[in-house]
């Protein structure tokens, strides 16, 4: 028992606490990163775990920092537990109350992760139930955390340090996750602003939540089932002058094609890369099979991954191509097998080459690419998928038809 008017013996401090639990963490987040600069996955994997360690260390200074009266928390959105003269109720500590903030995004982040995994061996995280429905998940739950002052605000911090973890969490599908951000946060605000509305004017969260709920299902449905998508049915053609006569361009054409070239910067951020090839020909029958990475940084074709995408034995992802139609200036090449991670995303179409001469030592080249879209809503990924496509298209004719 403690004398009287003596302090009570405190524990261990905060500052001792995290002056034995930093050092750890920085050097284990360095240990992570520097593992990842020689592996398969390349810079896109050192990237990938740099922010899920970024996300990690940003999470611990959360809850090791030292709180101080008058100040915000650590999210920037709690009120300091200030009271008032001649009120003598006590409140929570904001420390407290940050605490809650860290357990709500771990929750969160965890139902997010439980959703993907859960989704993950089957059609529906191509679907806007996916893509729509985990934000609106996540969204709803950060909105409900105790002591938050804006529920826009807690949202939109919390959905940051949850995509930063995602590198982690979702590893698998990350570039899916980093193309879908501007989604989540533009669902998480949609959430919030009304709920905010509903705070200050001291109106029924309920309703909001109903309303706002109706809509994001309705949207979410995209996808789901043949009767709610919209068509699938994608196509991209490109159009560039090579300085080669046709008969060259042909000639390029027929042999076996190189990839030697550098990737435009886009197709650099974790989509599968072609690393070998092999068949020639332009006679009907003719085959092409490329081949590429073991693992894509896109989506790691591990044990466990190699039946969902019917990845060979050996790991590579394979696509072969037939040419079914050849004519003077014109071949056309139809996928006939693709164990690729594209599988997760699109369904090749074929591809269509024309070439004409423009002058003895310049031909034009269009080459046209089909290819099904897998992922929904198609108001948001149909763009970025025919993006996609154009500067791949594009990469081939500088690679594959030009001499």
């Amino acid at each position: 028992m403690d004398r009287q008017g003596q302090a009570p013996r405190k524990g261990p401090s905060r500052r001792l606490l995290a002056l034995l639990v930093w050092p750890v963490a920085i050097a284990w987040s360095v240990y992570l990163v520097m593992a990842d600069v020689n592996s398969d996955g390349g810079m896109f994997a050192v990237i990938v775990q740099a922010m899920g360690s970024i996300g990690i260390l940003y999470a611990l200074f959360l809850v090791t920092r030292p709180q101080k009266r008058g100040v915000l928390g650590p999210l920037g959105v709690f009120r300091e537990d200030i009271v008032p003269e001649g009120d003598d109720e006590k409140r929570e500590p904001s420390s407290t109350a940050a605490r809650w903030a860290i357990i709500t995004i771990t929750l969160a982040l965890a139902i997010g992760g439980l959703i993907y995994r859960l989704t993950q061996d089957n059609y529906l995280h191509q679907s806007a139930a996916f893509f729509i429905g985990v934000p609106a998940v996540l969204a709803i739950t950060l909105a409900l955390t105790p002591k938050a002052k804006s529920a826009t605000g807690m949202i939109v911090k919390g959905l940051t340090l949850a995509l930063l973890l995602s590198g982690v969490v979702f590893f698998e599908g990350f570039i899916c996750i980093l193309m879908a951000a501007p989604l989540f946060y533009l669902v998480g605000i949609v959430i919030g602003i009304p709920i905010d509305r509903a705070r200050r004017k001291r109106q029924s969260e309920g309703r909001v939540y109903s309303i706002v709920g109706i809509g994001l299902l309705l949207l979410s449905i995209e996808g789901v089932t043949p009767a709610t998508s919209f068509s699938h049915h994608e196509v991209v053609s490109v159009t560039q002058t090579v300085d080669a006569s046709a008969t060259d361009v042909r000639a390029a054409l027929a042999t076996t094609p190189t990839f030697d070239a550098s990737l435009p910067f886009y197709l650099k951020l974790g989509f599968p890369r072609p690393v070998a090839a092999y068949g020639s020909g332009l006679d009907v029958g003719d085959r092409r099979t490329i081949v590429f990475g073991k693992e894509s940084p896109m989506e790691p074709m591990g044990e466990s991954h190699k039946h969902h995408h019917n990845v060979p034995a050996e790991g590579s992802g394979v696509l072969e191509l037939e040419v079914v139609r050849s004519t003077d200036g014109l071949v056309v090449f139809k996928p006939v097998d693709d164990k690729t991670a594209f599988t997760h995303w699109i369904s090749w179409g074929r591809s269509v080459i024309r070439w004409r001469a423009v002058d003895a030592h310049s031909t034009e080249v269009t080459w046209t690419l089909h290819f099904k879209r897998r992922l929904s809503p198609s108001w948001y990924f149909g763009p970025w998928q025919r993006y996609a496509a154009e500067k791949a298209t594009g990469y081939l004719i500088r690679t594959v038809a030009t001499p």
